[in-house]
């Protein structure tokens, strides 16, 4: 049995990927949709965005991106995977769970 804190830890995690979009809904419509579209429009090339949540700005990346989207918790990686099967993704995009590809170190 893993230990409580990790136990707690897995909880949480799951907990915040499920209400993290329902939650952040209301300031996306009023602003930070807005913002987020400002500044990745001329994004193209190779990018890596580190901490891809739910997968929040897939859909605003041009055709000309191709994105390595990496995020260390597995349960917010399974809504951006959700995300990125609906299909409103212009871009190419990799999803890595951080812990997968490089063990981190327990502090």
């Amino acid at each position: 049995m893993p230990p409580i804190c990790a136990q707690t830890n897995t909880l949480y995690s799951r907990l915040v990927a499920h209400f993290y979009d329902p939650i952040m809904r209301g300031m996306e419509n009023s602003f930070l949709e807005s913002r987020r579209r400002e500044l990745l429009r001329h994004a193209h090339g190779s990018i890596l965005e580190v901490g891809a949540g739910t997968g929040a700005n897939f859909h605003l990346y041009s055709s000309q991106a191709q994105v390595l989207a990496v995020e260390p918790s597995g349960a917010m990686l399974k809504y951006a995977r959700r995300r990125l099967a609906q299909g409103t993704a212009k871009a190419h995009i990799e999803l890595l769970e951080a812990g997968k590809i490089h063990p981190l170190p327990q502090l």
